[in-house]
């Protein structure tokens, strides 16, 4: 092989996997080696545990370079929509985001809400955030329990009906106001903390 500067290198070796690889690669011995010969460079365990740093490991072990799963506008889109949910919230539903972008995202790579939780976790490396499931529903969420971000929101939402909406909001004015969560999940959370936010229907619309 040729000498190549570490950034020559791990160029010229990217390049490869962005032309002859885009399903995917896995980290064995064979493909190594034929990537190895495609590149024309020494592919030594250093330069494998950099490629494995940059790339998105899907949950059945195949690598991915970020930029086949979104453009960087998009990624951008996502940190900082789901950043603004955790700071305005506290947490947020994992598929209300999901739902959000996953047109915008390669579905032949992230292929359920699973993956895209996984890749989520990849791309938002500067806020440390667990996911958990709660209400029957994943969610993604700041140091702090479900409890208490809970009541938090349900303390802001109770504040927001009397003061803006006279009392009285729709479902489709709640998913405007609070658009986090899913309407399914914000019915959950407030059978479960709010005694004053009752649920029924006004002229065939869920209030």
């Amino acid at each position: 092989t040729h000498s190549y500067t570490d950034s020559t290198k791990m160029v010229s070796i990217i390049n490869v996997l962005k032309s002859d690889y885009e399903n995917g690669f896995r980290f064995d011995t064979t493909s190594i080696k034929l990537l190895l010969t495609k590149s024309d460079c020494n592919i030594d365990s250093d330069v494998t545990n950099e490629l494995k740093k940059i790339m998105f490991k899907r949950k059945d072990d195949v690598y991915f370079l970020v930029e086949s799963i979104a453009n960087p506008l998009i990624i951008t889109e996502i940190i900082n929509c789901s950043n603004a949910w955790l700071d305005k919230y506290g947490f947020f539903e994992a598929t209300v985001l999901y739902d959000k972008y996953s047109s915008a995202i390669n579905q032949s790579i992230i292929l359920d809400i699973d993956d895209f939780i996984k890749f989520y976790e990849f791309i938002n490396t500067n806020r440390y955030t667990r996911c958990v499931t709660s209400y029957h529903a994943r969610i993604i969420r700041i140091n702090d329990n479900i409890a208490n971000l809970s009541h938090v929101l349900i303390n802001s939402l109770i504040n927001t009906v009397y003061e803006d909406y006279c009392g009285t909001i729709n479902e489709y004015e709640l998913q405007e106001l609070i658009p986090a969560f899913s309407i399914d999940l914000l019915d959950r959370i407030i059978k479960e903390y709010s005694d004053e936010l009752i649920r029924t229907k006004i002229n065939d619309i869920t209030c």
